[in-house]
């Protein structure tokens, strides 16, 4: 590896006060302990050897007045820098001491020093203050900026150099005029210059000027570079903001270009900028209104409209105001016969008297009052005009993109830039007159079309930069290869020819199959891909490759998969779906890719999974059982297995618990009677243990059974304790939280908004049993809430109605917060809970997306829309509220953590309170689709516009809450 110097600006310290810090921290002299360093240079040499980038001639003496020698100062100088002066390249010098030669090597080859000639350094002369300026400004990368030098002895060779170290105050010179550049430099002034180069700060960001540089822009221009990214313009007249429509920053970043949304006018205008120094830098320039600067008649000739009987002759004109800029379209004038002549929009109307003829010569005077602005051009009337010299300047797209074989010409519009002139040299703009004096003819207009049949050309004014441009437009559809188009006047014979080349976009080349990581009938298979393109690079676009041209074809066992590649954890992967894997056995997969290379992968489907091994109770599931009470056991709160170690989900547990398939629980210790039993666990039913009166433990196995026979290879087995309360070791009490008074906000009474009060006993395990309500006692200075709160529950009806308090009434308030106190019947130990009431009703406080109608279900991030199965002619909020436990929904949760299933057409809390239909925002995230309605809950998306792999952000606003969710095309 070739050598490369370390940055130059990785110092110790960054300041002289950080460095005397580390003087006196570290263990070597100081400028104290020198005899011959006066006062003025204690800071400076303090520094440089308490860094340990020189040292004394002797313990007592610095040299402070002594000249400096070569060697020694690039020693210095590689020190100060950290540059790597172990592997430096050898530079070549014989006179350099083993002390400095790697300090030599490594400033050589960072380019901030260099001998006296080739083979010499010159290491034990003296070095020149001219030398010190140079290396110090290369070895600290400093700018001269603009500055200007005031010393008369400083030559062209070393004149950046100085100028460098003066505009950073590095050195001022011997005298006023003098720097002293032949002088030798001292080792006390070498320290002063290193110290002031290693602690220089940053000059701070100021405004240098505001200026109009056009009639809608200000240049802003900065002392130095500025980060574009952090500053910030505000601009104002007469104390009132004028907005910023763009900022354009310099190529070098020290000046802006402001484009206001508006002209400027007459006044003084006020630029602050934040965000590149520590505080408001601004700057005013003085504007005065637009006016006309000039007028100008374009030609000397006038064409008339016929030949042979003219009636009407027209010129070119162009008006400019005092930046340069066209303001022709936006000006009025008037002429020296205002009643024959007109000026409108760039062209002089001249109505011409009877009998005029080609040859007349008029005289044209164009008069701009306002600011007595005038052009005087005496015309000759000539003949008609025609396409003369025509060409052809390249194609245009709008938005500056590139035509390839992907290009849709139907929503993206390109166009071959055409210009044209006539017979006196003047730009044809108009429409028809160029159409009628063009002839087409076109190599291979296959590839791609242009506007206009046959030989005939249909073309297009444009706007491209405030000017009018003629435009033949290209047409679809679009392949890879070549057309060439030729335009001939069909006056002058004269032609433009231009190549349209229609670039060919990422095709597939080369495909690698991997083996999955299982692959089992009835489940989606991952078959892990690599597609690279013909020049070697991976494709991860399953845009590309699920393309009919440019993809890649993929069939399993015979039959073809359509949009087999999918992005899966940031990988590409082929996807087998689950309704293609229908049995197990051994099967090929062969991908052919646009080139039409072929790869093959064996797969060997296992057999589909089934419930094997039982683990366990579930985490969430509790094993401890209160005495005399019931406990039901499902599919749901045990850890099932497949037959290939994968936890299954309860849902295809059941799944397979089919044809008297089941678990069965049984007794470890059948002569114990602490946990009882009743039932197997199917598809539908569950088991029921009860817990006996007496403390204890008891084990029990979970069993799979195929229909006939115990599976004992599956078995678990749980132990199970009952308590009668006795061993409780303390208590715990659930905060109640905030209770919704239906009654008190005038809606339906529902028992979805229920608190129920949570009381635990605590087992020296940690282990924790709900209390029921009979072991504790609930009271409250509210006979009402007491009554209401004595079953566990507050807000359920209990020999009354529920609680509902008297909010306040000076100020109105929506809470009220009242206190209910549990007593524990077996020890008297108390809880004091504050409970907060509210007759808010309810309102949407999260959204989520679910694949199922469980509103318990985990959020999804991403779901798959396939445009060929949908029903309609559109993805829209319907496909996100199917209602189906199958299909995709949201669910909508109040402040009180009550979630609902939304519709279509709106959310129903379960008191009446009712939400508006959800909205969508739908954001395109690859590819191109066709929206309607955006952002209102009748968006939708076209699903024609949907290509398989194109991928957009749906956000949904139910009530206020959002949400936002990425669909995948398949």
């Amino acid at each position: 590896m070739a050598y490369q110097p370390k940055s130059y600006r990785k110092f110790v310290a960054t300041t002289a006060t950080a460095a005397v810090v580390a003087s006196a921290l570290a263990p070597v002299a100081s400028a104290a302990s020198f005899t011959d360093v006066p006062a003025s240079y204690q800071t400076e040499v303090d520094f440089i050897v308490s860094q340990g980038i020189a040292s004394g001639i002797s313990e007592t003496k610095f040299g402070t007045d002594l000249s400096i020698k070569r060697a020694d100062a690039a020693v210095m100088i590689a020190r100060a820098l950290k540059l790597d002066t172990a592997s430096a390249p050898d530079a070549g010098f014989t006179d350099v001491p083993e002390r400095a030669k790697g300090a030599v090597n490594a400033l050589k080859a960072a380019g901030i020093i260099n001998g006296k000639t080739a083979t010499t350094f010159g290491s034990d002369e003296p070095m020149t203050r001219a030398e010190m300026a140079k290396v110090i400004a290369l070895a600290f990368k400093l700018e001269a900026g603009n500055t200007t030098l005031p010393f008369t002895d400083v030559s062209k060779t070393f004149e950046t150099y100085v100028k460098a170290l003066y505009a950073n105050n590095i050195t001022q010179g011997v005298s006023a005029t003098e720097f002293g550049s032949n002088k030798e430099i001292k080792r006390g002034d070498f320290a002063k210059f290193l110290y002031r180069a290693m602690n220089l700060q940053p000059a701070e960001a100021k405004v240098v000027s505001v200026s109009a540089i056009n009639s809608k822009s200000l240049k802003v221009e900065f002392n130095k570079a500025v980060d574009p990214a952090k500053a910030k313009f505000e601009v104002k007249k007469a104390g009132i903001t004028v907005n910023v429509s763009k900022v354009t920053f310099a190529d070098d970043n020290k000046s802006a270009t402001l484009e206001l949304s508006t002209k400027l006018t007459k006044g003084e205008y006020t630029v602050n900028v934040t965000g590149v120094a520590d505080e408001v830098l601004t700057k005013s320039a003085q504007v005065e209104d637009e006016k006309v600067a000039s007028i100008e008649i374009l030609s000397d000739v006038a064409v008339v409209d016929n030949t042979t009987s003219p009636t009407q002759a027209t010129v070119a004109y162009q008006v400019k105001n005092q930046y340069g800029e066209d303001i022709t379209k936006t000006t009025s004038l008037t002429t020296n016969d205002p009643a024959r002549i007109t000026a409108a929009n760039g062209v002089v109307t001249i109505t011409l008297a009877s009998g005029a003829k080609v040859g007349d010569k008029l005289p044209l005077t164009l008069i701009h009052v306002d600011s007595a602005t005038t052009a005087s051009q005496v015309v000759t009337l000539s003949a008609a005009s025609t396409v003369s010299d025509v060409a052809i300047s390249g194609i245009y797209n709008k938005d500056g993109k590139q035509l390839n074989e992907d290009s849709d010409l139907s929503t993206d519009s390109f166009y071959l830039l055409v210009d044209l002139k006539d017979q006196y040299g003047n730009t044809i703009t108009n429409e028809s007159l160029a159409e009628a004096g063009l002839i087409k003819a076109q190599s291979n207009p296959t590839v791609v079309g242009t506007a206009g049949s046959g030989n005939n050309v249909d073309l297009t004014t444009l706007t491209i930069d405030g000017k009018q441009r003629l435009g033949l437009k290209l047409t679809g559809p679009v392949q890879a290869g070549e057309n060439q188009v030729t335009l001939i006047s069909a006056t002058s014979g004269k032609s433009a020819t231009y190549k349209i080349n229609v670039a060919e976009t990422t095709r597939t080349d080369a495909v690698t199959l991997s083996a999955p990581a299982i692959a089992v009938a009835g489940e989606d298979i991952f078959v892990p891909a690599t597609v690279l393109d013909k020049d070697g690079k991976a494709i991860t676009d399953t845009k590309v490759l699920n393309d009919a041209t440019k993809g890649v074809k993929v069939s399993y066992n015979g039959s073809p998969i359509s949009n087999a590649f999918v992005i899966k954890d940031n990988n590409v992967y082929v996807k087998i779906p689950a309704t293609s894997v229908t049995t197990d056995g051994v099967f090929p997969l062969v991908a052919q890719s646009s080139t039409y290379k072929v790869a093959t992968l064996t797969l060997n489907v296992k057999k589909a999974a089934e419930p094997t091994v039982i683990r366990g109770l579930k985490s969430t599931v509790s094993s401890t059982l209160k005495a005399g009470t019931n406990k039901q056991i499902d599919v749901s709160d045990l850890v099932i297995e497949d037959q290939y170690g994968r936890v299954m989900d309860s849902a295809k547990v059941k799944a397979g618990l089919t044809g008297g398939k089941k678990i069965v629980v049984k007794d470890v210790d059948t002569n114990s009677n602490v946990v009882t039993f009743v039932g197997d666990i199917t598809s539908s039913t569950t088991a029921t243990l009860t817990a006996g009166s007496t403390n204890g433990t008891e084990k029990l196995q979970f069993v799979l059974n195929d229909g006939t026979k115990d599976i004992l290879s599956s078995t678990a087995e749980v132990t199970f304790r009952v308590t009668d309360g006795s061993e409780y070791v303390s208590y715990q009490m659930d905060d109640i939280g905030t209770v919704y008074d239906e009654a008190g906000a005038s809606k339906s009474d529902n028992n979805a908004y229920d608190k129920e009060i949570k009381v635990y006993g605590v087992l020296a395990d940690g282990s924790k049993v709900q209390l029921d309500p009979t072991e504790y006692t609930v009271k409250s200075s509210l006979a009402d809430l007491a009554t209401d709160a004595a079953d566990g529950v507050i807000d359920t009806v209990n020999g009354g109605t529920p609680y509902s308090p008297t909010y306040p009434s000076n100020p109105a308030a929506d809470v009220k917060e009242e206190t209910l106190t549990v007593t524990i019947n077996a020890t008297g130990q108390e809880f004091t809970k504050t409970i907060t009431f509210s007759k808010v009703a309810p309102k949407a406080t999260a959204v989520k997306v679910v694949d199922t109608t469980d509103v318990k279900d985990d959020a999804l991030t991403s779901i798959t829309y396939k445009p060929s199965v949908d029903s309609d002619a559109t993805f829209s909020i319907a496909d996100l509220t199917t209602g189906s436990s199958t299909g995709y929904n949201l669910v909508v949760t109040d402040q009180y953590g009550v979630s609902v299933v939304a519709t279509s057409t709106g959310v129903t809390f379960p008191d009446t309170t009712a939400v508006v239909a959800p909205t969508l925002t739908i954001v395109p995230v690859k590819g191109s689709i066709k929206i309607t309605d955006n952002g209102l809950a009748t968006a939708t998306v076209d699903k024609t516009s949907v290509q398989a792999g194109e991928e957009f952000d749906v956000t949904i606003n139910a009530g206020g809450s959002k949400t936002t969710v990425r669909v995948v095309a398949e």
